[in-house]
């Protein structure tokens, strides 16, 4: 499987350089599993596993501002009281070139109580933002400050967002 994706790469960069094909990259289909499998200027598509070229698509890019308590301002650190139940809001905006299939999970130490309320296997559009709460629920004596990670998946691409929680008493 490896040599046909070699000879595919090679075929097209052989093809392009050497102008005996009139196809653009998006029209021969190079099977990539990562970017680094394409060839330059271009990008592997991981909803199909495929090679695109950037002059006519650009992959999915997440962005988050931060966390956010009662209306508060977004960060990259919130505060949390002991033993009390808090919505957390985030927002993931698509700034990408390509809507993209968005699934999120969430991951932490055991006594920050987190519960998840998002859903998953949702469609963001390019520019569309996402936004959605998590719950945490900090037991007594829960290491202060704890972090959490965000893991958003657009498109088979990982997106990892890392935040601390301080736990107040």
């Amino acid at each position: 499987m490896k040599s046909m994706k070699s000879m595919a790469a090679a075929c097209a960069l052989i093809a392009v350089v050497a102008g005996c094909a009139a196809q653009n990259v998006d029209e021969i289909d190079i099977a990539c599993t990562r970017d680094d499998d394409c060839p330059s200027e271009t990008w592997c598509d991981l909803r199909i596993d495929v090679c695109r070229s950037l002059d006519t698509s650009a992959p999915p890019h997440l962005v988050i501002d931060g966390l956010s308590v009662s209306g508060g301002p977004p960060g990259s650190s919130i505060t949390v009281k002991s033993n009390e139940l808090t919505a957390v809001a985030f927002q993931l905006r698509n700034d990408g070139g390509s809507q993209t299939e968005l699934a999120l999970e969430l991951d932490g130490p055991r006594c920050l109580g987190l519960t998840p309320t998002f859903s998953n296997d949702r469609l963001l559009e390019i520019g569309e933002t996402y936004q959605d709460d998590l719950l945490i629920d900090p037991d007594p004596g829960c290491a202060s400050p704890a972090q959490i990670t965000l893991a958003a998946t657009a498109s088979g691409r990982l997106f990892e967002f890392r935040f601390d929680v301080v736990i107040a008493p």
